[in-house]
């Protein structure tokens, strides 16, 4: 609802289907998340009748529930059971005229999972062999030592010997990076590199660099990049904040972080303090640090 653009002093919104008497003219309907389902309308200051309710107001705008609202909001919900119990059949009388039964699709999907994980396996083989990958030591600490480390996919594509290798040392005792340097100089990519190491020795892939000690992660967190939803009233300092949060509840001390300019939605004091503050919760919780 916030994010509808308006021109005039009389477009407004009413959730739910139009009484008569309003003098509203119907312009499109969609669904809201919070409100459910939603029309847009123009209409005149002054001809609002019984059957409206006020729900929200901002400045050009205003948003109206309806009696309707309710009714229509669970009609739409029937629908959609109605489609997904269609598309259900329709599976049914499929597998019916294949004589295929239930039992049957269990076992060809576990036959499908038997041939994909050797498939897997045989693949990053293949692409370690071919590009002289490494066998990562893990351990059961918090230490990292990795060195000459590449980005496989910027590797691959620069050509070889054209991409900077990079390392990273962590200890029990230091295990946070903060990375500087001017805009186009890598900080992103070396996240990246890093964030991308660390995933494939975890799940049993050489990888890219010439050496590799690595401690074992509970879970891997990523807040890169700038994204907005925009139809749900989130901007993308909201989403960035979202994700932060997310983060810094779930992880624990054996969890792998990675945070691409935290704060950059915001102005720069504003964002340098939420930068800090983070960087002190992290290394003064015990349980994260």
């Amino acid at each position: 609802l916030a994010a509808v653009t308006v021109f005039f002093s009389n477009i407004v919104i009413v959730i739910g289907p139009i009484p008569p008497g309003t003098g509203v003219i119907d312009l499109a309907k969609g669904l809201e998340p919070v409100f459910g389902n939603f029309s847009k309308q123009l209409i005149s200051f002054g001809l609002f009748a019984a059957g409206l309710t006020s729900a929200i107001t901002a400045p050009l705008a205003a948003a109206y529930v309806t009696c309707g609202c309710l009714n229509w909001s669970t009609e739409l919900k029937s629908l959609r059971f109605r489609m997904v119990w269609f598309i259900v059949l329709i599976v049914g009388v499929i597998c019916s005229s294949l004589n295929i039964s239930s039992i049957e699709i269990i076992k060809f999907a576990q036959v499908a999972n038997g041939i994909l994980l050797p498939t897997i396996t045989f693949f990053l083989i293949l692409i370690a062999n071919n590009n002289n990958w490494i066998k990562p030591v893990l351990s059961e600490d918090n230490k990292f030592d990795i060195r000459d480390a590449l980005h496989p996919v910027i590797d691959k594509t620069l050509g070889f010997g054209k991409f900077v290798p990079n390392d990273l040392s962590f200890t029990n005792k230091i295990n946070t990076a903060i990375i500087t340097g001017p805009n186009m100089s890598g900080k992103s990519t070396y996240l990246r590199t890093m964030a991308i190491i660390v995933i494939l020795s975890q799940v049993g892939s050489f990888v890219p660099a010439s050496k590799c000690d690595i401690g074992i992660v509970d879970r891997i967190f990523t807040r890169t990049g700038l994204t907005d939803d925009i139809h749900t009233g989130k901007s993308t300092f909201l989403i960035e904040m979202e994700e932060t949060s997310r983060i810094l509840a779930q992880s624990t001390n054996k969890s792998f972080a990675v945070l691409d300019e935290i704060g950059r939605g915001t102005s720069t004091y504003d964002g340098l303090s939420i930068a800090w503050s983070i960087l002190e919760y992290i290394n003064t919780k015990e349980e994260k640090k």
